[in-house]
């Protein structure tokens, strides 16, 4: 498995959000094919009353001549987890000073890099990146045990700063 540092995973965010566009551009087309043309399906995540930012098709332009499945496999080449083909949600694995690993997550609307997780929280334990995260010493205090179970406090190697 890859791991990405912040400085990676930034310095590849613009291809990585052209192959998301090309992406989500075949999800939305498969949802219209399967709603016969009329846009989105009940519970669907694309299309009106979507919590995702809308963004203009790009996908051919910052793509040239690649398809979904060539996007696909490309991100999957690079390890990066495409959570949501929808949402056009992604994570990068990295891995954190302290050994823990980390997923640092980027979606459609987002400028930037900015957010990261743990991979059990998943993206509703997302944080505010600062750099890297490694700044909240009471985070792994407060999601899980300190290495030695008999020990009250959280060992601070493996904090992971989380702004929540």
């Amino acid at each position: 498995m890859r791991y990405w540092t912040e400085e990676e995973a930034r310095d590849y965010l613009p291809r990585a959000k052209a192959l998301v566009a090309v992406i989500r551009r075949a999800a939305r087309v498969e949802i219209r094919a399967r709603g016969n043309g009329h846009g989105s399906l009940a519970g669907s995540s694309a299309g009106a009353g979507s919590e995702t930012p809308a963004e203009p098709d790009t996908a051919g332009a910052a793509a040239p001549g690649v398809d979904a499945e060539s996007a696909r496999r490309e991100l999957d080449a690079q390890g990066i987890i495409v959570r949501d083909p929808r949402r056009g949600l992604i994570d990068f694995p990295s891995r954190h000073p302290s050994g823990r690993d980390v997923l640092l997550c980027w979606q459609v609307g987002e400028d930037d890099l900015a957010w990261w997780h743990l991979p059990e929280d998943g993206f509703a334990g997302r944080g505010r990146s600062r750099s890297h995260p490694s700044s909240d010493p009471t985070h792994c205090a407060r999601h899980h045990s300190a290495p030695n179970p008999a020990s009250a406090a959280p060992d601070p190697a493996l904090a992971l700063g989380l702004d929540r």
